[in-house]
């Protein structure tokens, strides 16, 4: 347990979580302009709502203790806006005067329906030619242009493009 205890310490740091935090703005800034056209092409902008985010805090205490986190994503040029009760209560009334405090996030978008928006995106990707294999890749065949196949346990299969989707339980 040590060893894995130093590791998360040091991935821990100010410095680190800054680090980590602009990577991960890096990879998601443009993210919702990249993904309009897919959209747009799947007919599927009607799951994507752009109303932005709210996150609320029951006391002083529990605000203060999530400043580091608005405080990242500000160094990193996402746009917060910091709320109190009455604020909170003008943007989201049904919450009453329950939270003391709340960080509005403008540009945080969502999905009404993931299952459905991820069969619309695949359902265009399939009219468009893509092939959607659940096979264990294996390997990459390679020429100089690039990957020109995916090995997998069954055969390879030649491509002109490759989008590799692996979530967290596929390590291998």
């Amino acid at each position: 347990l040590l060893p894995w205890l130093l590791r998360f310490t040091a991935a821990s740091s100010a410095r680190r979580a800054q680090k980590i935090a602009g990577a991960l703005h890096a990879l998601n800034k443009d993210a919702m302009q990249d993904f309009a056209p897919l959209l747009k092409d799947a007919g599927a902008e009607h799951l994507v709502i752009n109303n932005g985010r709210l996150d609320v805090y029951g006391s002083e205490e529990s605000f203060a203790k999530a400043r580091v986190k608005f405080d990242l994503l500000r160094n990193c040029g996402v746009r917060t806006e910091v709320l109190d009760q009455q604020q909170i209560r003008e943007l989201e009334p049904v919450l009453g005067d329950q939270f003391h405090r709340g960080v509005f996030y403008p540009d945080s978008a969502h999905t009404t329906d993931p299952l459905r928006l991820t069969q619309m995106l695949a359902g265009d990707f399939l009219r468009r030619g893509g092939r959607i294999l659940r096979e264990e890749v294996t390997g990459f065949e390679f020429d100089s242009s690039g990957v020109v196949a995916v090995c997998t346990t069954r055969e390879a299969h030649p491509v002109d493009r490759v989008v590799l989707a692996a979530g967290a339980y596929s390590p291998p």
